[in-house]
């Protein structure tokens, strides 16, 4: 069943497009799709910058809604094979799997701020490797 889209933060759609032509300046480091801040806020919690191009569908249940902007995807899609919109070349390089390439599968942890797009997550695969 398709139904519209209710993205929760729903960016302006040229700024979309501007920040897709240079996502490594604008994707956090890492396997999120956030970077911790080191000051805590007046409540004392440690306070997180998100990655412009995370979003939820608040249509979707819990946990089948998260979305990506660079992608243009989210969790309850890519059940049926598809193909990918968008590989940094550490991703191709790892996989052997370029844009436009038929993958099968789900996201399925985009809600959770899991990162699915594999922008800058070469310093958090080299941190895990020592």
């Amino acid at each position: 069943m398709n139904h519209p889209i209710r993205l929760r933060r729903n960016p302006d759609p040229s700024l979309l497009d501007e920040l897709r032509k240079r996502p490594k300046d604008v994707v956090p480091r890492g396997c999120y799709c956030y970077t911790r801040r080191p000051e805590r806020d007046t409540n004392r919690t440690i306070g997180v910058d998100t990655c412009p191009f995370w979003d939820i569908d608040e249509g979707r249940p819990a946990q089948e809604n998260g979305y990506c902007h660079l992608l243009q995807a989210g969790d309850w899609e890519n059940r049926e094979p598809s193909p990918l919109l968008y590989c940094s070349p550490e991703f191709t390089k790892e996989t052997g799997l370029k844009a436009g390439d038929m993958v099968e599968g789900s996201f399925g942890l985009v809600w959770d701020q899991c990162k699915e797009c594999g922008v800058n997550d070469e310093e958090e695969r080299w941190m895990s490797e020592a």
